[in-house]
């Protein structure tokens, strides 16, 4: 890596993939059937995209990064569309982004469902899929400001009031876990507790729902906190710990662990 070309992204960004690429004729299918074609690909994606990384992270050891805090959690949209991307089908591409606090908490890029028959059409589309996506966190904000902030995103001694029973709404308890993963990104004091309870997104009960309402609480309650990433050099740096005997239920033991390379996880 110390002797590796250093480039400006972290991905390429004019790879265009087509059905043209496959193979056309019944002799190139059967040829192609009898060889490990995913699982060659997926290698050699998976080394040219770690190897890329590692090259934009050489180019980029001295560039740092802010995230200030915002007081006034505003909800903030942006939205854009690709006419036309999808060399095959020629459907266009929906994109947007929302930010809460200024922090990201909602991202997509898909294809439309429909060919569009103009540019101007593709970009109703790409607004009606983020004005449904914003009038659900707007809801979302108003259900925030009525509530208490915590001082924590977890409770260190929680009750289990509520554990054996269901979650009546399993897709809204997803979509708050999807919403606080992105959130998590660039909020590293909520990253163990979104994941704790995202390992419960399958069968969620009420006892989880409070523990995810209380970090929608914390957060709310350190709006004003910023986080800043400074350049440092290359050096890969890891800590662990443990938490024994921590499930009540079956008394096994939390194993945790963090990496760093320059500075970042």
């Amino acid at each position: 890596m110390s002797s590796s070309k250093p480039i400006d992204t972290p991905s390429a960004a004019n790879i265009h993939l087509t059905a043209m690429f496959a193979p056309q004729s019944e002799e190139e299918k059967e040829y192609m059937s009898r060889v490990p074609y995913a699982s060659a690909v997926g290698s050699l994606m998976y080394a040219m995209a770690v190897k890329r990384i590692f090259r934009y992270l050489r180019g980029t050891s001295d560039v740092g990064l802010s995230y200030g805090g915002d007081t006034q959690c505003l909800v903030t949209g942006y939205s854009d569309f690709d006419y036309a991307g999808d060399v095959d089908t020629r459907r266009s591409m929906t994109g947007y982004v929302f930010t809460l606090g200024g922090s990201v908490v909602s991202w997509k890029a898909t294809l439309q469902p429909t060919v569009t028959l103009s540019t101007t059409e593709a970009e109703y589309m790409a607004l009606t899929e983020a004005a449904k996506e914003g009038i659900w966190l707007k809801r979302l904000k108003a259900g925030l400001e009525k509530c208490t902030s915590q001082p924590t995103p977890m409770a260190v001694s929680s009750s289990t009031n509520g554990a054996d029973t269901p979650f009546a709404d399993i897709t809204h308890f997803r979509s708050l876990i999807g919403a606080l993963q992105y959130l998590a990104i660039t909020h590293p004091d909520i990253q163990f507790a979104v994941n704790r309870i995202a390992q419960r997104m399958h069968q969620p009960s009420e006892h989880d729902y409070h523990c995810l309402k209380r970090i929608l609480w914390y957060i709310f309650g350190t709006l004003g906190r910023g986080l800043l990433i400074r350049p440092r050099d290359l050096e890969l740096r890891g800590f662990s710990d443990s938490d024994w005997a921590n499930d009540k239920n079956d008394r096994k033991s939390t194993s945790r662990f963090l990496l760093f390379l320059g500075g970042r996880t």
